[in-house]
């Protein structure tokens, strides 16, 4: 259905069979269709997703295995190739790959090597490559798309109240923070003081701001913490700080009376 054939569901799969281009065909019922049944093909495209991964930064590496299921000995006629829209958001991860990506190199019938990937983003938005390994395969190539997210990091301050300040028990705090980058940050802000939560999410206005009220009956230090849900150009990101709700100082009056 477009994506890695591991996460695709199979409903009572009958049979299963290969052609002579390596495609794997499986046989499986259709249950909201009755006694039906549905061929589901696996094509020779593999697929790495990523998801979403701060840009500049560097992903886990994820893991594609080479295997040699036929009799003779299979022949990589050229080191892997990363091409396609953003070749270099990926990179071949030395830790984790185990085959001989050198021309020339092969590997004996039966065998498996592992070839491990890295992305690391270089702007935000959907980034795309594909990883070629060329072979003397019947297809001379193996291809593997490659997908992932790159997320930008907004600027995320607390504009009020300012950290360490004191404030009265009982009285209506105003906690504020600003939300801003390149493009403008869109999604909501959740507020909470000393891990509760203040009311409900707050949808980040058009300039990047958002606030809400809480009103304290104890004194004491309090956390206040503001929490970005991010969206699919910008990463999560949480800002905190501390306040000091005090018992407001009584004042002590002069009693005048006045005598005629």
């Amino acid at each position: 259905n477009g994506g890695e054939a591991i996460l695709a569901e199979l409903s009572n799969p009958k049979g299963v069979g290969v052609d002579s281009q390596g495609q794997v065909y499986i046989l499986q019922n259709v249950p909201s269709a009755g006694p039906t049944q549905a061929l589901r093909q696996v094509e020779l495209t593999g697929f790495l997703t990523f998801g979403s991964v701060v840009t500049g930064t560097s992903s886990a590496a994820k893991v594609v295995e080479v295997s040699n299921t036929g009799n003779a000995q299979l022949q990589l006629s050229q080191a892997a190739l990363l091409n396609g829209t953003n070749p270099g958001d990926y990179a071949i991860d030395p830790n984790t790959t185990t085959c001989a990506l050198t021309a020339g190199a092969t590997l004996a019938a039966g065998q498996s090597c592992n070839v491990g990937v890295i992305f690391k983003p270089r702007a935000s938005g959907a980034r795309s490559a594909n990883l070629r390994l060329a072979d003397n395969t019947v297809t001379g190539q193996n291809i593997v798309q490659l997908t992932g997210n790159g997320l930008l990091t907004p600027t995320m301050t607390i504009t009020s109240p300012a950290s360490g300040a004191s404030e009265n028990t009982g009285a209506t705090v105003t906690f504020s923070v600003s939300v801003t980058g390149t493009p403008m940050p869109t999604g909501t802000v959740t507020f909470s003081a000393n891990g509760k939560t203040i009311g409900s999410a707050v949808t980040l206005s058009t300039t990047g701001a958002a606030s809400t009220t809480f009103t304290e009956t104890a004194a004491g230090g309090y956390t206040l913490k503001a929490v970005y849900s991010g969206s699919s150009v910008y990463v999560t990101t949480t800002v905190s700080e501390t306040i000091t709700e005090v018992v407001p100082a009584l004042k002590i009056g002069t009693k005048v009376t006045m005598v005629q």
